[in-house]
């Protein structure tokens, strides 16, 4: 494969802050979740919107891979 030559790969990982930050992130997350309630016109593309920017946000806590940390980052 192309990234096996340049020493890219997908590695995931955690450790002791890595952990706090990824509580703390899905926690205030799932906190502000409950904020738009009736008042937001389109809330399922919100949420989609939303959770896609959770999916970054704690990939970009968990990355081992530098390359990888910038696909999350971005």
């Amino acid at each position: 494969m192309v990234g096996q030559s340049y020493g890219i790969s997908y590695k995931l990982g955690i450790d002791g802050i890595s952990l706090l930050l990824v509580l703390l992130t899905t926690f205030l997350t799932s906190c502000a979740s409950c904020a738009p309630g009736r008042n937001h016109l389109r809330v399922k593309e919100f949420m989609i919107s939303f959770l896609f920017l959770e999916t970054g946000m704690i990939g970009a806590l968990v990355a081992l891979d530098l390359i990888l940390f910038y696909v999350f980052w971005e």
